[in-house]
């Protein structure tokens, strides 16, 4: 992924005309051809730019999603016969993915059936795609049944038939927001001593569990703009530590200490997914950490501060004093307890929830 495409807005267009054609079908076969890798090919690889423009011709919706008007993403919708707005074919580019972009589609579609007075969304997903799946559940959709049906390759497939979910029948998912776990943060001789280091291993244990929960996870990711620090894109310290697996529901880019000002916006992605509680972990305890933690809970979100999911590094007060790095996470949970956000331990979470 380019870093132009990364900071590029994303556009959505749920009725995107017949120019957008080629490309939308490029897209869809570039994003399902995981399926043949694996020995099972999707019907989707068998449609042509002729055969969408037939469908369009009657009554098919085609969304696109554009990065610098190049389609990036893209979904087939159109009205079904029980009221709802059923969707498929949605494929994302896998050289913008971490975006959130099949997300941001999804919502768009449901803002149009809310807008056309429709019941919902409705969707059929292949039972052996878990992960999207997952992703249509986290984003209120639950599965109320299962069938087989015949790809245009010929196979029969065993599919679940997916809807919006009934209001009120799944309690409010929180989101994990996993801040700045980059492999530049190892470099004790530019940042000297941490604390914590069981930290890692208690990122990896909430990320395990958010994804078993199937609850959405955000990743964010610090751009330094000083070329000698080993956070800025140019060097290898830029990339994730090994413990940050998998694709995050939202991917966030930044230059400053809050996760809430970066790309693509956090504060709106969590307003428009409808969550209002927030659960924080990373690096560094005092710095992003901490101030994403006091930004949500002014925000008003409700903020769970996992303080034995965060570390941070010794510290040379102005006084020249030297503080160690777990006299300041000591202090950044008195800071916030009570005040932002409610401070935790990862076990609080992982073996209660």
């Amino acid at each position: 992924m380019t870093a132009s495409a990364e900071e590029s807005p994303v556009v959505i267009e749920l009725f995107a005309d017949a120019s957008a054609v080629a490309e939308a079908v490029a897209v869809m076969h570039y994003a399902f051809e995981q399926y043949t890798a694996k020995g099972q090919p999707s019907g989707a690889l068998r449609e042509t730019a002729e055969t969408m423009r037939a469908e369009m011709a009657g009554g098919l919706r085609l969304g696109v999603a554009r990065i610098d008007g190049r389609v990036v993403a893209m979904v087939k919708h159109k009205l079904a016969a029980d009221g709802t707005l059923y969707f498929g074919r949605l494929g994302v580019d896998p050289d913008v993915r971490g975006r959130g972009l099949a997300g941001q589609i999804v919502r768009a579609l449901r803002a149009q059936a809310e807008a056309e007075g429709l019941a919902g969304l409705s969707c059929a997903v292949r039972a052996d795609e878990v992960g999207n799946i997952a992703l249509y559940e986290r984003l209120g959709m639950e599965i109320v049944e299962r069938e087989s049906r015949t790809s245009l390759t010929g196979a029969v497939l065993e599919v679940v038939v997916m809807k919006d979910r009934v209001p009120g029948s799944h309690a409010d998912a929180p989101a994990l927001i996993v801040i700045d776990v980059q492999k530049g943060f190892d470099d004790e001789a530019f940042w000297g001593p941490r604390d914590n280091p069981h930290c890692e291993q208690n990122i990896a244990a909430l990320i395990a569990h958010w994804r078993a929960q199937t609850w959405p996870i955000v990743f964010v990711r610090h751009d330094s703009q000083n070329p000698a620090s080993p956070l800025h894109p140019d060097n290898a310290g830029h990339a994730f530590k090994e413990v940050i697996t998998g694709d995050p529901d939202l991917l966030v880019s930044k230059s400053v200490n809050s996760s809430f000002y970066g790309t693509p916006d956090l504060h709106a992605w969590l307003q428009t997914s409808g969550i209002g509680h927030v659960v924080i972990c990373g690096i560094t305890t005092n710095h992003c950490c901490e101030t994403t933690a006091r930004m949500a809970g002014n925000l008003g979100y409700d903020v769970d501060f996992v303080i034995d999911a965060t570390h941070t590094f010794d510290r040379v007060g102005p006084d020249g004093k030297q503080h160690r790095a777990a006299s300041i996470s000591a202090m950044t949970a008195v800071n916030l307890h009570g005040e932002f956000a409610t401070v935790v331990r990862t076990a609080d979470l992982v073996d209660a929830r």
